[in-house]
């Protein structure tokens, strides 16, 4: 599923889909084209540190458009919520 498109943001951005048998609720993956790639548990429990890694990744990025990408992760993490719920 895709989050963004380059066509109307800064961001080509998806939900990744490595190994459907193993994927879960913190395995499943958000990617961001031409940049990084992170698990729903990092998303959830590291956020700081993977925008520092985009930032490092991406210097050109602005903070309005690294603001926008925050609201990607956060659809991508209500959509493996709503997928995988806790157990």
């Amino acid at each position: 599923m895709s989050y963004s498109r380059w066509g109307t943001s800064y961001w080509y951005t998806y939900w990744c889909v490595q190994n459907e048998e193993t994927e879960n609720r913190d395995t499943s993956l958000f990617t961001i084209c031409g940049s990084a790639t992170f698990s729903a548990k990092q998303l959830r429990e590291e956020r700081e540190y993977c925008m520092s890694m985009i930032k490092i990744i991406d210097p050109k990025a602005t903070n309005a458009e690294l603001k926008e990408l925050e609201t990607y992760m956060d659809r991508f993490l209500k959509n493996v919520d709503s997928s995988y719920p806790k157990e």
